[in-house]
C-alpha cells in the first residue's frame, strides 16, 4: 500500500509490521513505548553530557526530527546543533535512520544517497522499517554495546519502541512542524502523544532500565543541567 504525496516526494508504504509491533508492545510490554529522555527538539540536548554518560553514537530519525517533512536540508534552527553533535561524536558516529531513505521504500538507495549529500550525514540502510530494523542498526555499530547507542526521534511506535527493544538510549522529541506532514503519520503521532504517553505515565510505568541512562541521571544536577526532561 502506498500513500499519495506530491510528485516531489517519495511514496511511503504503509508500515504494517510497525503497527503490529506497536500493538503487541502496548498489550504485552507497554514500557517499551516510553522514552528515557524527552526534549522539545535536539537543540535541547547537551551532547557532551550524553558522551560522558557513555553514549558513543547518535542515530537520528529524519523527518520532523532533523528536517521538516520531506525537506532535504537540516531545519534552520538545528544546523549548529547537528554540527556540534558531529564534533562531539565524530562524523562516523552520527547517522540517520529513516523509514523512507535507506528503507525498503528506497531499494536502490538513490534517496539515501541524496539525503547523505544534502545533510552531510550517513544514512543507514535497513531491510525493514522501524521498529523492526534494530538488528540492522546494531550490525552497523557492532563495535558498540546497545546501551552506547542513542536513538533520537519524534515517534513512540517507531524510534522509541525500536530503541527500547534493543537496549538503546531512547530520546523522544516533538515534531518540528506540521507543514507538509504525512497525514497518516500525524494521526498516529497525535495518538501517541495525547493518549499513549499520558496513559502509560498515569499507570506509573517507566522505560526499560538502562545503565547509560542511570549514569545520565547522576550527571544531571543544578550545576550541570542537561536541558531536558528525564523520563525516570
Amino acid at each position: 500500500f502506498f500513500f499519495p504525496f506530491l510528485p516531489s516526494r517519495m511514496p511511503q508504504s504503509l508500515n504494517l509490521l510497525g503497527l503490529v509491533a506497536a500493538a503487541k508492545a502496548l498489550l504485552l510490554h507497554p514500557s517499551l513505548c516510553l522514552p528515557h529522555v524527552c526534549a522539545r527538539d535536539i537543540s535541547r540536548l547537551q551532547f557532551r553530557t550524553l558522551k560522558a554518560a557513555g553514549v558513543q553514537a547518535v542515530i537520528f530519525d529524519k523527518d520532523n526530527t532533523l528536517t521538516a517533512p520531506y525537506a532535504m536540508e537540516i531545519y534552520p534552527s538545528l544546523q549548529e546543533t547537528v554540527e556540534e553533535c558531529r564534533q562531539v561524536f565524530g562524523p562516523n558516529n552520527v547517522a540517520v535512520l529513516s523509514n523512507s531513505a535507506g528503507s525498503s521504500d528506497d531499494p536502490d538507495g538513490k534517496l539515501a544517497a541524496q539525503v547523505e549529500l544534502a545533510l552531510g550525514l550517513r544514512v543507514l540502510p535497513h531491510r525493514l522499517k522501524k521498529p523492526a530494523c534494530g538488528e540492522d542498526l546494531l550490525l552497523a555499530y557492532q563495535h558498540y554495546r546497545p546501551d552506547q547507542l542513542a536513538i533520537v526521534g519524534d515517534r513512540l511506535f517507531t524510534d522509541v519502541l525500536m530503541g527500547n527493544m534493543h537496549g538503546m538510549v531512547t530520546i523522544f522529541t516533538q515534531p518540528l512542524t506540521s507543514q507538509n506532514d504525512n497525514k497518516p503519520a500525524a494521526v498516529v503521532r497525535n495518538f501517541e502523544n495525547n493518549v499513549v504517553l499520558p496513559v502509560l505515565r498515569s499507570l506509573g510505568l517507566r522505560p526499560p532500565a538502562n545503565t547509560t541512562v542511570s549514569r545520565l541521571r547522576c550527571a544531571s544536577s543544578p550545576t550541570q543541567s542537561l536541558s531536558l526532561s528525564l523520563s525516570l
